[in-house]
């Protein structure tokens, strides 16, 4: 039997994302910063957030990772941070 990973971007498949990214941070201890409400809160309120490239990694549909990944544009220029 062969393994599948699927990589899944917020932005492709919201509903697939954030059923994953919800239940893998119900079942593992994670600092609050990943939170899907803190994620919210910085989409909705960042003003150098350029794109939200966040994802999520299925093995055989299960969820075995995560990555908030925000495009920030700050003084001009375009930066991976947060």
């Amino acid at each position: 039997m062969s393994s599948i990973i699927n990589f899944v971007f917020r932005k492709d498949d919201e509903k697939t994302f954030q059923y994953a990214w919800e239940s893998y941070t119900k079942n593992n201890a994670l600092p609050w910063s990943y939170s899907p409400r803190f994620l919210e809160y910085m989409r909705a309120y960042s003003t150098f957030i350029s794109d939200d490239l966040s994802f999520v990694c299925l093995l055989n549909n299960r969820c075995i990772a995560i990555a908030p990944l925000f495009l920030e544009k700050v003084d001009g220029r375009l930066q991976f941070s947060f």
